[in-house]
């Protein structure tokens, strides 16, 4: 695909804007725009929401680079050198920077954490959903041998997945997909009069699921533990956590309220 974008010259030295770096930033625009605007609705001062995005958002990206080092960090204390593999990120690990994050804005801010969570959560399936199209055109988080319809052939030297030189399933579309439709429905739930908790929980659940059947159809270098990936384990703790909390948000009588 197209793992850079355009290189510009600047003091001698070349600069690359990666695709994936691109479409991540736009991504995180968007779902921001969204996150605001429903949290308008709901009674929180536009001000206040940005500034807790901006704490979600560092929160998540800090995690998930620590997340993604400790992944690798067999790998590492293997090579050559300690510092010889590149630093990444991990989606999963980004969720779970910003629940905590989300914490300790819900007391700093005073929000009930339920209410922000349900809010913040459509728009980030929203955001990953363009997490996973970087994804493509960065030809990282690639799927297994498929010779079918719209199967993909990464042919860019700097696209990790040149180096299967072979047609491979189309996975970071696919969830792409799959999360766009997820932050529809979670669009959709926030709208009914439910009780604080229940799109959050329903996140957990679809997103759990579907990420626990989606890295089957993946082949890319991951950390597995007894046959399962990384993000396998986390999508089981996540599925059992949402299951958990709409057993205990459902028996509530409290009506969803700004």
């Amino acid at each position: 695909m197209h793992p850079v974008l355009f290189s510009i010259e600047v003091s001698g030295y070349t600069r690359s804007f990666t695709s994936y770096g691109v479409i991540a930033v736009t991504g995180i625009f968007v779902a921001s725009f969204l996150i605001v605007y429903l949290a308008r609705q709901r009674g929180i001062e536009t001000f206040d929401m940005v500034n807790i995005l901006a704490l979600l958002v560092v929160g998540g990206i800090i995690v998930s680079l620590i997340t993604h080092f400790f992944i690798f960090l067999p790998q590492r204390l293997a090579g050559q050198s300690f510092w010889a593999l590149h630093f990444g990120v991990v989606s999963w690990g980004g969720v779970l920077g910003g629940f905590l994050a989300g914490i300790l804005a819900s007391r700093w801010w005073k929000i009930p954490f339920l209410k922000l969570a349900d809010i913040v959560i459509p728009g980030v399936a929203l955001g990953f959903a363009f997490g996973r199209v970087g994804c493509h055109f960065a030809g990282c988080c690639y799927g297994l041998h498929y010779e079918g319809p719209l199967a993909l052939h990464f042919m860019h030297p700097q696209a990790p997945a040149a180096i299967a030189a072979q047609p491979l399933f189309p996975i970071q579309l696919t969830s792409a997909a799959l999360l766009l439709l997820l932050s529809l429905i979670l669009l959709h739930l926030l709208r009914l009069r439910l009780p604080r908790g229940f799109v959050l929980a329903t996140y957990a659940v679809l997103y759990g699921l579907g990420r626990f059947v989606v890295e089957f159809f993946r082949d890319d270098a991951r950390g597995v533990w007894l046959r399962l990936s990384d993000a396998q384990w986390y999508s089981v703790f996540l599925f059992a956590a949402g299951v958990i909390l709409i057993y205990y948000r459902a028996r509530s009588k409290e009506a969803y309220g700004h």
